[in-house]
């Protein structure tokens, strides 16, 4: 009879466990309730100063980072400006050549995308960025 007993107290031990192991923005007694805007995070890094400055010089930063590409992987740009200038290259071309690295390179964009909208990045901090700047007029005047 021990057995049994001490298999149900330890059952019942770690299900009353359970609920400490919920993070911190799980809303799962009431998500249903609140809809789908308090499932998403509030967490918006934009509103940091010292991230607006890091999105601010990525901006300024850009004509370098694609001379960069550009060096890096001159087939890419080659293949872009074909396709911007001489003739329109069908989607799948990257896949033809080079399907392992062309997934992997959707994959990663995917992932970066939705974890900058989680961060609340998805547009580069720019409107931020415009009313941070349009304060320091204000203030400067």
């Amino acid at each position: 009879m021990k057995c049994p007993l001490a298999l149900l107290v330890s059952t019942a031990l770690i299900t009353a466990g359970a609920p400490a192991w919920a993070d911190a923005y799980d809303c799962f007694p009431v998500c249903a309730a609140l809809g789908s805007e308090a499932r998403e995070s509030k967490l918006n890094l934009c509103d940091n100063a010292l991230v607006r400055e890091g999105a601010r010089l990525d901006a300024e930063l850009a004509p370098v980072k694609e001379v960069y590409g550009i060096v890096t992987n001159p087939t890419g740009f080659v293949l872009k400006q074909v396709s911007e200038h001489v003739v329109p290259l069908p989607k799948w071309l990257p896949y033809a050549i080079d399907p392992k690295g062309a997934v992997q390179a959707a994959v990663l964009k995917k992932a970066r995308k939705e974890a900058r909208k989680q961060l609340g990045l998805q547009d580069d901090c720019r409107v931020e960025i415009s009313t941070a700047d349009a304060a320091d007029v204000r203030e400067d005047e």
